[in-house]
């Protein structure tokens, strides 16, 4: 990989490029929302939510930002999903590839990498693969986007590099693989999501939409593809 074009905050370049490293990668593009946990969180869950931002952050006073939101949501994340994608990380693992997971949930918005392994997942396996976030999905979260209000112009690099139009999704998760030195249609992924079905069907079997939440269909079908 070029590490000459790497321009961005979103990545642990040690990861995506590890030193000696000979097992290929394989990647998922995880969302959060209707994956991890209901998208439309239950009653009890909603309570033990606001139980736990009390809790960790006594000093707020209900003002809570979106990164403790998050921090606090974290915890109540679905335990079959989470064993669901504990599992496909570990077939890859069997296939002789090395697993990542890159977060292209909006949950990426609003914390740094190391925040998001560190404080709000650290207590999930799957955090020790994440290794980055895709850029924005649209002008109007250019607002919610950290690496936006330090000054990184996903736009104009994405439209004049690549002819790339970061208007959905899709287009995000296209850009950050040729961002990143990896082949779209080469490069072994998966897209974990419960939305966005109209343009991230272009990614054919390696879109796998979610009902819900991630059950074990899904995770065979993901299994599947990154590692037949």
């Amino acid at each position: 990989y070029r590490m000459s074009y790497i321009h961005c905050p979103l990545c642990d370049y040690k990861m995506l490029y590890p030193k000696n490293e000979k097992r290929s990668p394989a990647i998922i593009f995880l969302d959060i929302d209707g994956v991890l946990i209901e998208l439309f969180r239950p009653r009890d869950v909603l309570e033990k939510i606001k139980a736990t931002l009390k809790e960790l952050f006594p000093h707020q006073n209900r003002h809570y930002s979106r990164s403790q939101q998050n921090i606090a949501t974290a915890r109540y994340f679905n335990r079959e999903a989470i064993a669901g994608l504990d599992q496909i990380i570990e077939k890859i693992k069997d296939s002789g590839q090395r697993p990542l997971v890159v977060l292209s949930s909006s949950w990426r918005h609003a914390s740094w990498l190391d925040e998001l392994r560190n404080d709000a997942y650290g207590q999930y396996n799957f955090s020790r693969y994440l290794c980055g976030k895709t850029s924005l999905d649209f002008q109007a979260e250019e607002n919610l986007s950290i690496e936006s209000k330090c000054g990184f112009e996903f736009y104009k690099t994405a439209q004049k590099v690549y002819g790339i139009q970061l208007k959905n999704r899709a287009n995000a998760i296209e850009f950050w693989l040729k961002d990143h030195g990896f082949d779209p249609e080469k490069t072994n992924f998966v897209v974990l999501d419960d939305e966005y079905v109209d343009c991230c069907s272009k990614f054919g079997p390696r879109f796998i939409e979610t009902k819900w939440l991630l059950n074990q269909t899904n995770v065979q079908a993901a299994i599947d593809a990154l590692c037949s």
